[in-house]
């Protein structure tokens, strides 16, 4: 039952960020920005043909190739773990994981990039020019879950 738990959370994140994604596509245009109520948030339309800040953009075959290879694989793990008992902070670390990995492979594949949607308001420029979307977030959720239960699991003898 656990399984079905675990697969849905995933399903679910990757549905929230690929709506997220659609939203902004349908209803802004490419460089448009808006503030989210009264944070230092913002919404925005960025476009990244590379990696994380256009890393490797002029390499979009390769971009996108090692981006199917690391959810191939990521994807694989999630699977393997579902099935080893309890470790439930390990499986939904990787439900995040999996999730994020998805999202932005789903762009990469079918766009030739990945839609950015939040920012941030900063003084320094460079860091206001950052922009993230739900995938990249969960993906950084899953690692963190996935470095917890590496550092606290009780050890195996």
């Amino acid at each position: 039952m656990h399984i079905l738990i675990f697969l849905g959370v995933a399903f679910g994140l990757l549905l929230c960020d690929l709506y997220g994604k659609n939203y902004v596509e349908k209803m802004m245009k490419e460089g448009d920005e808006y503030p989210l109520g009264e944070t230092k948030l913002l919404l925005r339309r960025v476009h990244n043909k590379g990696m994380c800040l256009n890393c490797f953009e002029k390499f979009p075959k390769l971009v996108k190739y090692s981006s199917v290879i690391a959810t191939i694989l990521v994807f694989g793990i999630f699977l393997r773990t579902l099935f080893t008992k309890k470790q439930y902070t390990r499986k939904l670390g990787f439900s995040f994981l999996t999730a994020g990995a998805l999202g932005n492979t789903i762009d990469r594949c079918t766009k030739g990039y990945v839609v950015d949607y939040i920012g941030r308001k900063n003084k320094q420029k460079k860091i206001e020019n950052i922009t993230y979307n739900l995938s990249d977030f969960f993906i950084f959720i899953g690692v963190f879950l996935i470095w917890l239960t590496a550092i606290f699991a009780p050890k195996k003898r």
